[in-house]
């Protein structure tokens, strides 16, 4: 990333690719709006991207960079549990490491900015994933205080759990996977003009 043009702001994207995101579309709109996502990331300017994915565990689908560049999301087969711990803990060390590797190339840093997206809540002990949640916190913390992840999921979903996660919400419509395609949109807009509802 180039040093001239000023800080970057770090932005996560954080899919759930478990099982359950196969029935009613889910998946398919959620894969239908990373390429809406990218557009408009590139589009804002200023932004580096990275997209992660948990299912029963976490893993890095796009590393943090220009989304200019971001040619090609990888598709992933929904399966296994709902593991937004895991997932958590993976945005957590790439936070800190992309925070540190952008500072040793000389690149000033805004805030991060984290979008997950969720077909529904998730199936780990609570323990897990409020430690998991703290270790996030943490993380965003250390690099200036950044805003609560904004929790994209379907309106239905229980806010009062969603609330207890320390994250903001984001009811997502999911009639068809175009509609869920272009909440998802809706949702990375909230997220950038730094709204959590």
């Amino acid at each position: 990333m180039s040093t001239t043009a000023g800080p970057v702001r770090p932005v996560y994207l954080l899919l759930d690719t478990s099982g359950s995101t196969a029935r009613g579309g889910f998946a398919d709109g959620r894969d239908q709006a990373m390429p809406l996502v990218v557009d408009q990331a590139a589009r804002h300017g200023g932004l580096a991207l990275a997209v992660l994915m948990y299912g029963t565990r976490a893993d890095t689908l796009v590393w943090l960079g220009d989304p200019a560049d971001i040619k090609l999301i990888p598709v992933v087969r929904p399966g296994g549990l709902s593991s937004l711990a895991a997932g958590l803990r993976l945005l957590a060390d790439s936070v800190r490491a992309d925070i540190a590797r952008l500072t040793a190339d000389g690149v000033g840093c805004l805030p991060p900015a984290v979008l997950i997206v969720a077909d529904g809540l998730p199936t780990d002990e609570a323990g897990a994933l409020l430690d998991a949640r703290a270790d996030l916190a943490a993380a965003l913390t250390d690099t200036g205080g950044s805003p609560p992840p904004l929790f994209a999921v379907p309106a239905a979903t229980d806010r009062l759990a969603v609330a207890g996660l320390r994250m903001g919400f984001y009811p997502l419509d999911t009639a068809t996977p175009a509609t869920l395609a272009w909440s998802v949109r809706g949702a990375f807009d909230r997220l950038l003009a730094g709204g959590a509802g």
